[in-house]
């Protein structure tokens, strides 16, 4: 009985590929030229045990590094001889809660004050939430592949659109603004003008600088 379980458990596992499963347009290659990346991927933000997992990765890199120490009484202490230290991010993700968007946007920004920390971001797909982050925490954008970039207004699951929810749009809009040195309201209209997904178009990730560049 315990084998029939064992053997059970790991038909997923070995069960052969499905074709209709989301391709990533990362390579081996690809990823083999990226220095010890911190992953936030599909559900990195749609749970708080999915955002720990990803800020514990984060913590866990900076200290094996030596970038910093996290003291149980005083808090964080940063290297000065690790000023400027770089961060690779691949972001591959549809999105998710926007408390744990900001929150990740929050503790980086943090890091970057405190420790003069940069972070280069590997973007295939940043969608709603995972967007604000991309803008909110990479100091460089790297687009690979086919890049999807995407925001929407914010709602709530099962219940929709409401007054807190554009209050939502406005607080993410403005982390958005404030590195795109774009009018706010302006923002507001293209990215949250309808309740449609806004799919940014190549011109405009050209115009508005969304990313560095697309290898």
């Amino acid at each position: 009985m315990k084998l029939l379980l064992a053997i059970m458990l790991l038909l997923p596992m070995l069960s052969s590929c499905d074709k209709d499963l989301p391709k990533t347009d990362f390579s081996y290659k690809i990823l083999q030229g990226i220095d010890n990346p911190i992953i936030l991927d599909h559900v990195s933000l749609l749970s708080e045990e999915g955002m720990g997992e990803l800020t514990r990765s984060i913590i866990s890199h900076l200290e094996k590094n030596q970038v910093m120490r996290i003291h149980p009484m005083l808090g964080a202490f940063f290297n000065p001889a690790k000023i400027g230290f770089n961060i690779n991010v691949i972001i591959e993700s549809n999105g998710g809660y926007a408390d744990l968007a900001t929150g990740l946007i929050g503790m980086l920004s943090s890091f970057k004050r405190a420790g003069g920390i940069k972070v280069t971001c590997y973007v295939n797909t940043a969608q709603s939430a995972a967007f604000t982050v991309m803008l909110g925490i990479c100091d460089k954008k790297i687009g690979i592949g086919n890049v999807i970039l995407m925001q929407h207004r914010a709602y709530y699951s099962g219940m929709g659109y409401t007054s807190g929810t554009l209050l939502t749009d406005i607080e993410l809009a403005k982390i958005e603004t404030n590195v795109l040195k774009v009018d706010l309201n302006e923002w507001l209209k293209i990215t949250r003008g309808s309740y449609k997904d806004h799919v940014f178009t190549k011109k405009e990730i050209e115009k508005y600088k969304l990313l560095d560049e697309v290898i």
